[in-house]
C-alpha cells in the first residue's frame, strides 16, 4: 500500500470525497500487518505443489530455491499492503459509514474494495469495476459486526462482549499478533488453518467428514481467467530483457574470461555501485578490507563485484551502455563477477528460464497457493498471481544464474575463505550456496541495522535444518561465521534468525567508531561554529533532523509548525545524500527558527552539537545513542520501535504529540536524565560503542576461520 493511496467514498446523496487510507490505520494495526505478513510468506514454504512442498518442489542442483522466493515476496512488500490495505478499509467502513466506494488506480484496491462492499453491503462507484471472486453455493464472506458511534478505537471498529471479526485479531493490553491469531474454547474462523502448539500451517487445511477442497483448476482454466494485463506483458518483458541481457554479456567485445589464477587466500564479494572512488574504497567494508590486506600477501585479497556498477537510483542507459563496452571494469580495483563466469559456465541455469512457464503453471495449479490466496476472508488469487508471475520469470532465472556465476567465480579463484556483505540477500544466499557445495567457509559481515522486520534474518528452526525429502538441500544457506556490530544484533538473530551462537561473532561498528571520535573531538570553539552555521544562534537549543523526506514527508510539516512555536529551539534540517533540499525548503517557507542544509554537511559533528536528534528510521539515532544526544522517533512503529520500547529513545505515532514530546525532552531536566541512564546501561550491556579496533577484530576472525592465526 503506497502512502498516498487513496480511495473515493460516496454518502447516500452522492456527495463524493478522497479519503487516504493511511488516515485510517493505527500503529497496532501497522505492526499486525508486518508480523502477519512475515508469518503468511514463511508459511507458503509448506504449501503442496505437486505433491511436493513448495520448497522440496523448486530446487538447482539439489538446493532449495526457496530461498530466494521468500526475498522476492518480502521485498515486493504487496502481502503487507494488503494486511494493511484491509485495516484501513475495514476503518474507514466502521468510521465514515458510507453508502458506496470507489476503489481507485491501485490493482490491489481494484481487488479489494469490491469485496469490502460485499461484505458491507455498500455500492461500487466505478465504471472499471473488478471481478468480485466466486463463491460456491451462493456464500459469502460473513458480514461484519455494526459499528456505534464512539465505539471506535484510533481508527479500528471497537466490539463489545468481544465480538470481532472473523479472522481478525485482538490487541488487547498492548500484545502485538505475531501473524497467528487468538481463538478461545477451540473456535476458529471458517477455512483458516489451526496452529496448535507451535505448528505451522503446511499449506493444506484439513477436511473433516470427507469433505474435500473445490476441483484443481486446469491450466487451461487459468489461461482464460487471466487477461494480458499491462503488468502481466511489463513482467514478461523484464524476464526476457534480463536473461537476453545476461546472454549479450559474454558475447560483448573483450568478454572473455579475467585472466586470474587461483588459489588466493581471500576471495571478498561486493557491491560494485558502492565503490567510493572519492576515498579509494569500498563504502560499506572498507575499513576490514583494508585490514585484511595487511595481513595477508600481496596479491591475496581479491574483490569480486556483484552487479551494476551504478546505484539505481541515478542508473540510465549511458551507464548500462558504459558498463557493456567495459566488461573487465577497468577503472574499479575489482573484478566483475560476470568476467569470471564465461558462456558455459550460465548454461546450466538457462534450463530455469526455459522451464519458468511449467514452473508458473505448477504453482497457479496449486489448491493450496489458492487457499493461501484468501487473507482475512478477503480473495487475493489476482494479484499473488502476479507475484507467482515474478517469481517464476524475474526470481528463479535470476537466482540460478546469481549461483553459476558466483559458482564460477569460486572455481577460478579457489579462495581459502570468502567474505561477503550481502550475505542475507540474493547474491548472499547464491554465493553460500556454492561456497558451502565446495566446502568454501564464508564469512559474512553486518553493514548496516538489522530490522525486527526484515525477513532476510528471520527463519524458523526447520530452515536452518536440511530438508527429510532431500538430504542435499541443507537447510537455509548461512555463513559459516557471522560478524556483527553489537550484542543487539546477535540476540536478535540468535532469538529471531534461529543462528547457532557458535556461527556469531561481535566484532563492532568501523562506521560507528568513526562516528564517535569525530564527534568527541571537536573543541568548544568548534561546536559554537557548527551549531551558528546550522542556525542555532547562542542560547538556543538545537534540534536536528536526519531522515529522508519521503519518510517524514507527512511528518514534517508538523514538526515545522512545532519547532516555530518555540522561540528559543532551532530546527537545523540534513538532508539525506540521496535528496535535495527543495520538498523540505517548500514546507518550510520563511519560518525564521528552521534552516534546510546540504546533504553534505557533517552529520557526525551536527549530532555531536545537537540538544536533540529526531528522525524516522535512520540509524542516526543509534550514532546519537553513542554520543549520549536524545532521540526522538517520529512516525511509530518503525525500525527503531525496539529501541522507543526498550526506553532508550523516545517516540511519537501521531503528529499532535510532536510538541509535547520535544519540549519534554529539552527543558524537562528530569526526563532528560531518565532517558540518559537507561540509554547509557543499553550501550554498555549490548556493547553499542567500542573504544577502536573494529576492523582489526573482523579482520582476525575472518583469516581464523580459514585456520591463520590473528596477528597479535
Amino acid at each position: 500500500m503506497a502512502a498516498d493511496d487513496r480511495v473515493t467514498i460516496a454518502d447516500a446523496a452522492g456527495n463524493r470525497r478522497d479519503v487516504r487510507l493511511d488516515d485510517y490505520i493505527d500503529a497496532g494495526a501497522i505492526e499486525h500487518a508486518e508480523r502477519a505478513a512475515n508469518a503468511w510468506i514463511k508459511a507458503l514454504r509448506h504449501a503442496s505443489v505437486e505433491e511436493a512442498p513448495l520448497r522440496d518442489r523448486l530446487t538447482y542442483r539439489g538446493d532449495s530455491l526457496w530461498w530466494f522466493v521468500e526475498l522476492f515476496l518480502h521485498k515486493e512488500r504487496v502481502i503487507v499492503s494488503a494486511y494493511r490495505a484491509i485495516a484501513a478499509l475495514e476503518s474507514i467502513v466502521a468510521r465514515e459509514r458510507p453508502a458506496a466506494i470507489l476503489p481507485g488506480d491501485s490493482p490491489l484496491l481494484r481487488v479489494l474494495v469490491p469485496q469490502v462492499a460485499q461484505r458491507y453491503e455498500l455500492g461500487v462507484t466505478t465504471e472499471r469495476r473488478a471481478r468480485r471472486p466466486s463463491y460456491e453455493d451462493g456464500e459469502r464472506p460473513a458480514r461484519r459486526p455494526s459499528h456505534e458511534d464512539g465505539e471506535r478505537r484510533a481508527g479500528r471498529p471497537s466490539h463489545e462482549d468481544g465480538e470481532r471479526p472473523a479472522g481478525r485479531p485482538s490487541y488487547e493490553d498492548g500484545e502485538r499478533w505475531a501473524g497467528r491469531p487468538s481463538h478461545e474454547d477451540g473456535e476458529r474462523p471458517a477455512g483458516r488453518p489451526s496452529h496448535e502448539d507451535g505448528e505451522r500451517w503446511a499449506g493444506r487445511p484439513s477436511h473433516e467428514d470427507g469433505e474435500r477442497p473445490a476441483e484443481r483448476p486446469s491450466h487451461e482454466d487459468e489461461k482464460r481467467e487471466w487477461p494480458l494485463s499491462g503488468s502481466r506483458l511489463r513482467t514478461l518483458a523484464r524476464g526476457w530483457f534480463h536473461t537476453a541481457s545476461a546472454m549479450a554479456d559474454r558475447v560483448r567485445p573483450g568478454a572473455g574470461r579475467a585472466g586470474v589464477a587461483g588459489p588466493v587466500e581471500v576471495a571478498a564479494f561486493v557491491h560494485s555501485a558502492f565503490w567510493r572512488q572519492d576515498r579509494g574504497e569500498e563504502g560499506y567494508v572498507g575499513p576490514v578490507l583494508r585490514a585484511l590486506e595487511a595481513r595477508l600477501p600481496p596479491a591475496s585479497l581479491v574483490l569480486v563485484g556483484l552487479g551494476p556498477r551504478t546505484n539505481f537510483r541515478v542508473r540510465g542507459w549511458r551507464h548500462r551502455l558504459a558498463e557493456f563496452n567495459d566488461p573487465h571494469a577497468r577503472d574499479l580495483p575489482l573484478i566483475p563477477v560476470e568476467a569470471l563466469a564465461a558462456w558455459p559456465a550460465i548454461r546450466p541455469s538457462l534450463s530455469v528460464w526455459r522451464e519458468r512457464h511449467r514452473i508458473l503453471g505448477a504453482l497457479v495449479s496449486s489448491p493450496d497457493l489458492r487457499r493461501a490466496a484468501v487473507i482475512d476472508g478477503y480473495d487475493l488469487w489476482p494479484i499473488l498471481r502476479e507475484q507467482l508471475l515474478g517469481i517464476t520469470h524475474l526470481q528463479l532465472p535470476w537466482s540460478a544464474r546469481a549461483m553459476d556465476e558466483t559458482g564460477a567465480a569460486l572455481d577460478a579463484l579457489k579462495p581459502r575463505i570468502v567474505v561477503t556483505y550481502a550475505e542475507a540477500g540474493g547474491w548472499g544466499r547464491a554465493l553460500t550456496l556454492e561456497a558451502r557445495r565446495r566446502g568454501i567457509p564464508v564469512a559474512g559481515l553486518q553493514h548496516g541495522f538489522i530490522y525486527r522486520h526484515w525477513l532476510n534474518y528471520l527463519h524458523e528452526p526447520d530452515e536452518m535444518a536440511m530438508s527429510a525429502r532431500h538430504p542435499e538441500d541443507r537447510g537455509f544457506p548461512r555463513p559459516d561465521l557471522t560478524l556483527l556490530y553489537d550484542g543487539f544484533a546477535e540476540r536478535h538473530l540468535i532469538e529471531a534468525g534461529c543462528f547457532p551462537p557458535s556461527s556469531l561473532a561481535v566484532t563492532g561498528s568501523t562506521r560507528l567508531e568513526a562516528f564517535v571520535e569525530a564527534g568527541r573531538r571537536l573543541t568548544s570553539d568548534e561546536r559554537e561554529r557548527i551549531r551558528a552555521s546550522a542556525g542555532a544562534t547562542p542560547g538556543r537549543k538545537l534540534v536536528v533532523l536526519a531522515t529522508k523526506f519521503t519518510q517524514v514527508g507527512p511528518w514534517f510539516a508538523p514538526l515545522v509548525e512545532a519547532i516555530a512555536g518555540m522561540t528559543d529551539a532551532h530546527l537545523a534540517v540534513k538532508c539525506h545524500p540521496a535528496e535535495a533540499p527543495a520538498p523540505y525548503e517548500r514546507v518550510a517557507g520563511s519560518t525564521p527558527n528552521v534552516r534546510v542544509l546540504s546533504s553534505g554537511a557533517d552529520l557526525a559533528a551536527l549530532v555531536a552539537c545537537a540538544d536533540l536528534l529526531v528522525t524516522v528510521n535512520s540509524t542516526a539515532a543509534v550514532e546519537a545513542m553513542a554520543l549520549d544526544v536524545p532521540g526522538l522517533v517520529l512516525a511509530l512503529p518503525n525500525n527503531l520501535s525496539p529501541f522507543v520500547e526498550a526506553g532508550v529513545l523516545a517516540g511519537v505515532e501521531r503528529c499532535a504529540e510532536i510538541g509535547p514530546a520535544i519540549r519534554g525532552l529539552l527543558y524537562d531536566q528530569e526526563k532528560r536524565q531518565q532517558l540518559s541512564s537507561r540509554r547509557r546501561a543499553f550501550v554498555s550491556r549490548y556493547g553499542i560503542v567500542s573504544e577502536g579496533g573494529a576492523a582489526d577484530r573482523a579482520a582476525d576472525a575472518i583469516l581464523a576461520l580459514g585456520g591463520r592465526r590473528p596477528q597479535s
